[in-house]
């Protein structure tokens, strides 16, 4: 269906102009199937760089309750000080950590992935199961605000909005 408003030309003309598009624009489809019919296309296996269960089971014994504890109620800084922390611990030891055959385990994107899978649950799992946040407030507490309308005089619709 073509809906158009064409007050300057006349149905012919516009009817002409369709068909030439048609026209060419199948010229175009003839061309892409030719060079599809030309190429030989094999599927490639994609291989995921996701950490096995071994790497996810030792970043779980390494990030202790008490290392989980103190990244609770910290603010985002804080927070990310001491994931930080960890991330390059983990780092320095999974190279210790990895032997001959579990080299290709225990790679940098690995460890760090496996470390944020496993925060990442336990931050969950402390939501759903003790309805407490990362930053000890329950799920009905809500964060202190902070907002004033009108901050600049001459600026239409100023204002300062913070948490």
């Amino acid at each position: 269906m073509i809906e158009c408003d064409a007050d300057e030309a006349s149905e012919d003309l516009i009817r002409e102009a369709f068909r030439l598009g048609v026209e060419e624009m199948q010229k175009i489809h003839k061309a892409q199937s030719d060079f599809i019919a030309q190429t030989e296309i094999t599927p490639k296996e994609i291989a995921y760089n996701k950490p096995s269960e071994t790497v996810l089971q030792w970043v779980e014994t390494y990030l202790t309750a008490d290392k989980f504890g103190a990244m609770t109620g910290n603010a985002k800084v804080g927070f990310n000080d001491l994931y930080y922390t960890y991330e390059q611990e983990l780092l320095k030891t999974g190279k210790e950590q990895a032997s001959e055959e579990t080299q290709e385990e225990f790679t940098d994107s690995k460890i760090k992935l496996a470390l944020f899978q496993v925060v990442k649950h336990r931050i969950r799992d402390r939501v759903l199961h003790e309805s407490i946040r990362l930053d000890n407030r329950t799920i009905m507490d809500i964060r202190p605000l902070y907002c004033e309308a009108g901050l600049l005089p001459r600026v239409h619709g100023s204002g300062l909005f913070w948490r």
